[in-house]
């Protein structure tokens, strides 16, 4: 299976990276509501948007942020459809973060994960990624 991993053209490909993010949105976010109107301006407040395709459709997306001041960049959303993960696509999303960031001069990169998420949490380990801080929380 060939996946193909670019930048994404937000002009023409908005749409398709909406319809994922609501299925990512139903699958990460407990009793909340998808919002298109808040997905897409959340969108085009990323630096960029790696996304992952194979036979020309979207399979999973990678939603990036810039930091300039402290040379930092930030994976803010990774997903990636369930029948293709387990098969290097989030890896292939997160390196070509990696690259987009460096070549910002970035030194350095963060992610959140779930404490649930424990394929995620194995990946991010794997790509050398290390916990760095705990956030906890509590339902009121």
């Amino acid at each position: 299976m060939e996946i193909a991993i670019e930048i994404a053209d937000l002009d023409t490909q908005l749409c398709s990276l909406l319809k994922l993010d609501q299925i990512c949105s139903s699958e990460t976010e407990r009793e909340s509501q998808w919002d298109c109107e808040k997905s897409k301006e959340h969108f085009l407040e990323d630096d960029a948007v790696i996304i992952a395709k194979h036979d020309d459709q979207v399979v999973g997306f990678c939603r990036v942020r810039i930091n300039a001041d402290v040379s930092v960049g930030l994976i803010y959303v990774i997903f990636v459809r369930p029948q293709y993960r387990r098969q290097g696509v989030g890896s292939s999303l997160i390196v070509t973060a990696f690259d987009y960031m460096r070549n910002r001069n970035c030194c350095q990169a963060f992610l959140g994960v779930s404490a649930e998420n424990d394929g995620a949490f194995n990946l991010y380990r794997k790509l050398g990624f290390q916990a760095t801080r705990i956030s906890m929380a509590k339902d009121l």
